[in-house]
C-alpha cells in the first residue's frame, strides 16, 4: 500500500505530460541530462552524414547514450528502445517523451543503436542494447532492475534482451511493438493487415519504403554496387521523415529526382521504385522476403517470445501506419497464458506522436491512457503489478 502511496506522483505527472490537453511542444525542464559514452568508436545515422563519414568506413562504432536524470527522487530506471530513426535519441519527439519519463521521477537511458540509425534491423543491433541494458543494471543497481520501453521496431531487441538475460530485467512495455515481421514489411507497401478474418486496408505511411528497401537490398538482384544507392535512400529518409504533407500522392517526386542523378543509372528505376513513385514494390518485397526466409530468421521476436519469463505491457496506436495494431494482437495472443501481459489499445498517439480525436473519443480514450499512465509509473515494479492486479 505505502509503494502504491508513493507511485501517486509519478502517475499523476505523467497524466499530467501525456494527456491530450497539453501540447506535445511543452517538454518539462526539470530534469537532468548526461552524455554517456560506453564505447568509443566512429559515428552513425545521421550524425555520421553532417560529420562526412561514410556508411562503409571499418572500425569499431559508437555505442552512447542520454541519461536522463530527475531533480527528486528515482523510483526506478528505464532503458528506452529504440525505432528506427536516423536521429535516435536526438529527436525531438523522443527528447520529449524522455523528459516526460524522467520528470515523473525515473532515470532514463536513451541509447544511441548505430545499426538502428543507420536504419538497419539486424543482429548487431540486437547485441549494442544487451550492452547498454547490462550496463545500465549494472550502473543503476540501487534502483532494482530496469525496465525496458520500447519504440516501434524497438521491440525486437527489447523482447530479444528480455528473454537472453531475464535477470536483468523487470520487465517490457511496447509502443508500437510487432510480433510478424515479414506482415509488417508487406504493410509498408500494401497497406494490407492481414487478420485471422481476412485481410484489412489500412493507411500506410509511404514515407517508409526506402527504409524498408534499405533492409531488404541484400536479398534482391541489383546490379553492381549498390553503395550510392543506400546514400540515397538513406537521405531520401533524412528529406523526408516527419514531414506529414509528403504523405499524399505525388508529394515525393522531387524528392527522388532530386537525388536520382546520385545513383547508378543501371540502379535508378529501382530507386525510383524503392522510394514509392513508380509501381513494382509489392514484388520486390515479396522475393526478397522468401529468399531472406532460407538465410535468416531476420528481426522476427517469435522464438524469442517462446522462451519469455518476463512481464509484458502492449501499448498500440489503432491508427498506427508503419506497424498496424494487429501486431499487438499477435503480441498478446504469443504471450497470453505464459506471463502477466496487459493489452492496451488507443487512439490518443499515432506513430508519429499525438494523434487528433473528437472530445467523445477523448472521453473513450480515457481508459486507455490511465493504463498506459499506469504501466509506466510502475516502472522497476511490472510483475508485483501485473501479478497482483495492478
Amino acid at each position: 500500500m505505502r509503494d502504491e502511496l508513493e507511485r501517486v506522483g509519478p502517475f499523476a505527472r505523467l497524466l499530467r505530460w501525456l494527456g491530450p490537453w497539453t501540447s506535445d511542444t511543452d517538454v518539462p525542464q526539470d530534469v537532468r541530462v548526461e552524455h554517456w559514452i560506453l564505447r568509443r568508436g566512429r559515428l552513425h545515422g545521421l550524425r555520421a552524414f553532417k560529420a562526412g563519414v561514410r556508411l562503409d568506413e571499418p572500425g569499431p562504432s559508437i555505442l552512447d547514450a542520454y541519461v536522463y536524470s530527475p531533480r527528486g527522487r528515482a523510483y526506478g530506471t528505464f532503458v528506452i528502445s529504440p525505432g528506427l530513426h536516423f536521429a535516435g535519441p536526438d529527436d525531438p519527439r523522443f527528447i520529449r517523451f524522455c523528459r516526460v519519463l524522467s520528470g515523473a521521477g525515473f532515470v532514463v537511458v536513451a541509447p544511441f543503436i548505430p545499426a538502428y540509425v543507420d536504419l538497419r534491423v539486424v543482429r548487431s543491433a540486437v547485441d549494442d542494447f544487451e550492452i547498454v541494458v547490462e550496463e545500465t543494471a549494472r550502473r543503476f543497481a540501487s534502483l532494482g532492475r530496469p525496465t525496458l520501453f520500447s519504440i516501434s521496431f524497438g521491440s525486437w531487441l527489447a523482447l530479444e534482451v528480455a528473454a537472453r538475460r531475464p535477470e536483468l530485467v523487470d520487465g517490457v512495455i511496447t509502443f508500437g511493438g510487432y510480433e510478424d515481421f515479414e506482415g509488417v514489411c508487406r504493410f509498408a507497401v500494401t497497406g494490407i493487415m492481414r487478420t485471422d478474418e481476412g485481410e484489412v486496408v489500412l493507411a500506410r505511411d509511404p514515407l517508409n519504403a526506402p527504409a524498408l528497401f534499405l533492409n531488404l537490398l541484400r536479398y534482391l538482384d541489383v546490379p553492381g554496387e549498390t553503395y550510392d544507392l543506400e546514400v540515397a535512400l538513406s537521405k531520401m529518409c533524412h528529406m523526408t521523415w516527419g514531414r506529414m504533407e509528403l504523405k499524399e500522392e505525388g508529394r515525393l517526386l522531387p524528392f527522388v529526382e532530386s537525388l536520382v542523378a546520385t545513383v547508378p543509372a543501371p540502379q535508378r528505376d529501382y530507386f525510383r521504385v524503392f522510394c514509392g513513385v513508380e509501381g513494382g514494390a509489392p514484388a520486390l518485397v515479396d522475393t526478397a522476403l522468401a529468399r531472406s526466409a532460407a538465410v535468416d530468421a531476420h528481426a522476427s521476436p517469435r522464438e524469442a517470445l517462446q522462451r519469455f519469463e518476463r512481464p509484458v505491457v502492449i501499448c498500440h496506436a489503432r491508427d498506427d501506419d508503419v506497424i498496424p495494431y494487429g501486431e499487438a494482437l499477435r503480441l498478446e495472443r504469443a504471450l497470453r497464458g505464459r506471463v502477466p501481459c496487459r493489452l492496451h489499445l488507443t487512439g490518443l498517439y499515432g506513430h508519429s506522436g499525438q494523434g487528433t480525436v473528437s472530445p467523445r473519443g477523448i472521453a473513450a480514450e480515457v481508459g486507455a491512457l490511465l493504463s498506459i499512465a499506469k504501466a509506466l509509473s510502475d516502472g522497476g515494479r511490472l510483475r508485483e503489478t501485473l501479478t497482483g492486479g495492478g
